[in-house]
């Protein structure tokens, strides 16, 4: 089922979206990679309404703020958060600011479109909360949260045109 709806997206992004939408204009700059840092409030809202009316989510009330830390409910730092009332269809989502002194090189660049991306798709897949730090528990979770990385990765890809390897952080 959730193949289907993932297969559906993409096909409207690849072929259902006309060029002039799948640019976005940054004044008379165009954009042709994902956006990797949201300077402001702003710019991460233009960006969560795009990707909301993408994945078909134009009757959720959604909602962003841009954080300076952030932690899971285990305590662990992440990227970010998305508190989500299903009934209600409404979401507010966290996402962290990339700080160069404290997020040493990793093998993946961080890339706040995608985590904006990954982070929505939990108020279409994924509203499971995790039940205990038991192996099955623990293991169910990271799967899950590994399908919507690749969820979000392949539709940057889709809409960007861009290989895989452009979320690598190549060594100089």
């Amino acid at each position: 089922m959730y193949i289907n709806i993932m297969a559906t997206i993409i096909v409207a992004i690849l072929v259902g979206v006309p060029m002039e939408e799948v640019m976005v204009k940054k004044d008379t700059e165009v954009t042709n990679t994902p956006r990797m840092r949201f300077s402001n409030k702003k710019e991460m809202m233009k960006y969560l309404r795009e990707w909301q009316h993408r994945l078909f989510l134009d009757d959720w009330i959604i909602d962003a703020e841009l954080v300076d830390e952030l932690v899971d409910n285990d305590g662990n730092e992440c990227w970010g958060l998305n508190n989500l009332e299903i009934v209600g269809r409404s979401s507010l989502i966290k996402l962290r600011k990339y700080n160069e002194d404290k997020d040493p090189r990793a093998v993946r660049k961080y890339c706040v479109e995608q985590t904006l991306v990954h982070e929505l798709l939990h108020c279409i897949y994924n509203w499971l909360v995790k039940d205990g730090n038991n192996h099955d528990a623990v293991y169910f979770d990271t799967m899950d949260h590994q399908q919507l990385d690749k969820m979000a990765d392949a539709l940057l890809m889709a809409k960007y045109n861009i290989p895989f390897e452009f979320f690598l952080n190549k060594k100089d």
